[in-house]
């Protein structure tokens, strides 16, 4: 068993679940960085084989966990069978006895590493069997929440803690817009009302004065990584907490991400006027999409649409990289404006059957989010820099 060198305490801590359904298969609980580190090679093949999202890649999680994640307390499941890596939750211990995706609260989607589907698949390899084994993984007294899952992830989940035996609550919490680029920008274009193609041409053409350029990955990497940190520096977003790259951690992790992930699937946007930073966005390549993480503005420029140029540009940057879709994750006015798609997200949220520990902890993190928006209603408190914030950028959606 993989040990710490510097603590000798036991690297993994084995769990066997349920030894009729994990009976080829080993479960292993990681909770230290070294021992994850040495899943590298066989996770980053696992991955790329599957049907797994960037959010499940190692690189990733890695750049995560030195930057934002430094005191994260790791909690990775994984399945192993024949001495082959088969599958893998990637997750972290929270408040309140919740387990919860490594990232949680600062990206996209909770990340599931499964393995491919294919003819001839052995029972034990298939996706929703090892799904089932490493929902057993996780152990009593604690209660997991994956917050947001697509529809189709939620249902497969919904059948995995099934056959595990465990208490699964779901429900819709957000909606997911998106932009269908199949035909190529301009035909996207052409599916937008006249109004909303009035309200981009004006937002570029504010933008196309002399001194104004683009910086962007495609053709200069270190440039549009570092050009979108200064956009990031100015934005609202910085003020309130919010932004990518606005403070340390989150230059570091981008930094991170950026020379693990490479130009091809990190890519960053930024437009300067001369040496002043206006907008920019930040994207992750999946497979044929692009997922709009960020965009962010500074507030000086407000008035001329700057993030509506910095999330369009996505989608032309996307469309030019040979895209047949731009993922925004999230719903809001500007996305549902720009967007041509919106589909539910969930959250899920398991336990075993009969834990009054795992659903105390869980009752208790519910009653306390509804306590802090009682006493803010009526407290009457003021709204915080975040809310602030917004307010003063709402200058950024002109009239038509």
């Amino acid at each position: 068993m993989p040990t710490d060198s510097a603590s000798h305490r036991p690297a993994v801590a084995s769990s066997r679940g349920d030894a009729r359904a994990t009976a080829g298969l080993r479960i292993d609980v990681i909770k230290w960085r070294d021992a994850f580190d040495a899943l590298a090679p066989a996770w980053t093949a696992l991955h790329a084989r599957s049907r797994a999202t960037v959010y499940a890649d190692h690189g990733f999680l890695s750049a995560w966990l030195e930057s934002y994640g430094r005191d994260a307390a790791l909690r990775v499941v994984t399945a192993h069978r024949d001495g082959r890596l088969v599958g893998a939750l990637p997750l972290m211990a929270g408040p309140a006895r919740a387990l919860l995706p490594l990232g949680e609260g600062r990206l996209g989607f909770a990340g599931l590493l499964l393995p491919p589907l294919t003819p001839g698949t052995h029972p034990e390899e298939r996706p929703e069997a090892v799904l089932a084994a490493l929902l057993r993984g996780f152990g009593r007294g604690r209660y997991l929440r994956l917050d947001p899952v697509e529809r189709a992830d939620a249902d497969m989940i919904a059948r995995a803690a099934r056959d595990a035996g465990l208490a699964l609550q779901r429900r819709e919490v957000i909606q997911g817009d998106s932009v269908a680029l199949t035909g190529g920008i301009e035909a996207y274009l052409a599916t937008r009302s006249k109004s909303q193609r009035r309200l981009i041409r004006r937002a570029e053409k504010a933008h196309e004065a002399p001194g104004f350029a683009w910086t962007e990955t495609a053709d200069d990497p270190e440039g549009a990584l570092e050009g979108y940190l200064a956009v990031a520096r100015t934005s609202w977003k910085a003020a309130a907490g919010t932004g990518f790259g606005a403070d340390a951690a989150g230059a570091a992790f981008l930094r991170g991400l950026a020379h693990r992930l490479g130009p091809d699937r990190a890519r960053f946007g930024a437009l300067h006027d001369g040496q002043t930073p206006v907008c920019g966005y930040f994207a992750l390549r999946d497979g044929d999409t692009w997922l709009a993480v960020s965009h962010e503005f500074n507030e000086t420029y407000a008035k001329s649409s700057p993030g509506r140029l910095a999330l369009h540009r996505v989608s032309v940057a996307a469309a030019a990289a040979g895209m047949s879709r731009v993922d925004f994750m999230r719903t809001s006015k500007l996305n549902q404006e720009l967007a041509t798609d919106s589909r539910p997200l969930d959250r899920v949220i398991l336990h075993r059957r009969f834990d009054p520990a795992a659903v105390l902890g869980w009752e208790s993190a519910r009653a306390l989010r509804g306590l802090r928006r009682r006493l803010r209603r009526w407290s009457g408190a003021k709204p915080g820099p975040r809310a602030a914030a917004q307010a003063k950028s709402a200058t950024d959606t002109p009239r038509p």
